[in-house]
């Protein structure tokens, strides 16, 4: 590390190139560019790295999903790091030295919309279709008979999510719904959510359970 006693050019910060320019309470100094460290990660750091991984990995590919259906209370924070730091804080399971998704526990919306109550789900494999039925709630308080019905199937052996907005109106009750073949042999989690989409509002979601074509 150099200090720089005069300089004409003023007062210097950041990098540039392989230099680093850093103004301290004695004046600025130049140094070079510190290069990726080689030091194995710790045991802890190492796992915290694949938690973030594991979390990254499942909320990357429906980023588009959550700026449309994950509404913070905390306008400030956008929906992505909301979601990123509850799945971080509440929708992990430790289990055998590693981290997996507490499929029961993550949220693929969120809201002050009233959530879908009484669900249940109806399987006809023949035709890789189901239909979810729920409890018609629009006459309680933050539940609208016009909120629309959003969904979004996973796959974990494949990290396939597909996820679709505006099916059907809550007082509906049902919706039926048919995957393509390439989902048949696969364990597939659902979850199911209401959202308003022209004023930016959503329920929290609800997780209606596993099912294998």
């Amino acid at each position: 590390m150099a200090r720089i006693v005069k300089n004409p050019l003023g007062e210097l910060s950041g990098k540039a190139g392989e230099l680093v320019f850093k103004n301290g309470k004695n004046g600025a100094y130049i140094s070079s560019r510190p290069g990726p460290t080689r030091k194995k990660p710790s045991a802890v750091k190492q796992l915290q790295r694949n938690k973030m991984k594991l979390v990254m990995d499942f909320l990357i590919p429906i980023q588009g999903f959550i700026k449309e259906c994950y509404f913070p209370f905390q306008k400030a924070t956008s929906g992505f790091h909301a979601a990123k730091s509850y799945y971080l804080k509440h929708a992990l399971l430790f289990e055998d030295e590693s981290y997996r998704i507490n499929y029961p526990k993550a949220l693929i919306s969120f809201g002050d919309l009233r959530p879908a109550e009484g669900v249940s789900l109806e399987l006809f494999p023949g035709s890789h279709s189901f239909k979810i039925n729920w409890g018609d709630n629009s006459h309680q308080a933050m539940a609208f008979p016009n909120d629309r019905l959003l969904l979004a199937c996973y796959a974990p052996e494949t990290n396939r999510l597909f996820y679709k907005t505006n099916l059907a109106n809550r007082n509906d009750a049902s919706y039926t719904f048919q995957l393509d073949n390439s989902w048949e042999g696969m364990i597939v989690h659902l979850w199911i959510g209401f959202h308003q989409p022209e004023e930016q509002r959503a329920s929290a979601s609800a997780y209606v359970g596993e099912f294998e074509f």
